[in-house]
C-alpha cells in the first residue's frame, strides 16, 4: 500500500532519552503520483503536496482515548512531567482536504508556504495563483464560491519558486526570473514601507530578469533555494 509516513521526535520521560518515533501513517490514492510535498513551516499540522493533476491539504489532528484522563499537582513542579506524560498519549489522525478541481488546470508545476500559511501555487497554463486551503478547509467554503487571487504581469509559466523576506522570486519558462511583491497583510505594510517602497502592490512582479545565459543548456529552472 503506498503510504506517507510521519515521524516526531520524542522524549522518554524514564530516562530523557531522545527518538524518533512513527505517529501517524496517512493511505495514499496508488494511482495518485504526488511529486512535491512541504510542511507549512509555520504548523507543523499542516501538509501541502501535489501531483501533476491534484492538489491536497492534510491537516494532522492531536487527540485521545476516550479513557484516557490526567491529573497533575501542578504546584509541585510536575508541570513538565506532566506534559511529557500527556505528549506520549497523543494519537495522531489526519483530515484530507482536495483542491484538485478548483482551477481547471493542465499541471501544477510548484508551490511554496508563505508565513500567513496561504499558498502560492503555479499551473503550466501560465498561472500562478494565491490561495489560502486552511481557510477553505475550516470554513467549508464550496469550490465554486472560492475566488484565489491571481499574481499579475509573470511572461510565462513558473516552473520554480523561492519566497525571501521581500520577493516571491519565480523562475519562468521562457528563461527569466520573475520578483514578485510577496502578499503582506494590509495592517503590516505600513511597518515596512521603508523596504517596500511607495509604490508596493502586492501579488505584481515587480522586477523581471533574463537568465538564459546562467541556465545554460537546461530547458528551465526546476528547483531553487534561497540561503
Amino acid at each position: 500500500m503506498l503510504c506517507m509516513k510521519v515521524f516526531d521526535v520524542v522524549e522518554d520521560v524514564t530516562n530523557g532519552n531522545k527518538e524518533i518515533k512513527e505517529v501517524l501513517t496517512i493511505p495514499m490514492e496508488t494511482m495518485i503520483e504526488y511529486k512535491k510535498c512541504k510542511f507549512n513551516p509555520m504548523n507543523k499540522n499542516y501538509i501541502f503536496l501535489i501531483s501533476n493533476t491534484t492538489a491536497s491539504l492534510i491537516e494532522i489532528i492531536d487527540s485521545f482515548d476516550e479513557d484516557f484522563q490526567l491529573t497533575a499537582e501542578y504546584d509541585n513542579g510536575q508541570l513538565d512531567e506532566y506534559k511529557q506524560i500527556e505528549e506520549m498519549k497523543i494519537k495522531k489522525r489526519y483530515e484530507k482536504y482536495d483542491i484538485s478541481d478548483q482551477y481547471n488546470i493542465d499541471e501544477y508545476l510548484d508551490f511554496t508556504w508563505d508565513r500567513y500559511n496561504k499558498i502560492y501555487i503555479s499551473t503550466s497554463g501560465g498561472s500562478l495563483y494565491f490561495i489560502d486551503p486552511i481557510k477553505d478547509k475550516h470554513e467549508g467554503i464550496p469550490q465554486e464560491e472560492r475566488e484565489p487571487e491571481r499574481v499579475e504581469g509573470l511572461s510565462t509559466a513558473v516552473t520554480a519558486m523561492v519566497l525571501t523576506q521581500r520577493y516571491l522570486v519565480c523562475a519562468e519558462r521562457n528563461g527569466c526570473i520573475a520578483l514578485v511583491n510577496m502578499f503582506m497583510p494590509d495592517k503590516e505594510i505600513k511597518d515596512y514601507k521603508s523596504v517596500l517602497g511607495s509604490s508596493y502592490q502586492k501579488l505584481i512582479v515587480d522586477k523581471e530578469l533574463d537568465v538564459n545565459k546562467l541556465v545554460q543548456d537546461e530547458d528551465y529552472i526546476v528547483s531553487m533555494k534561497y540561503d
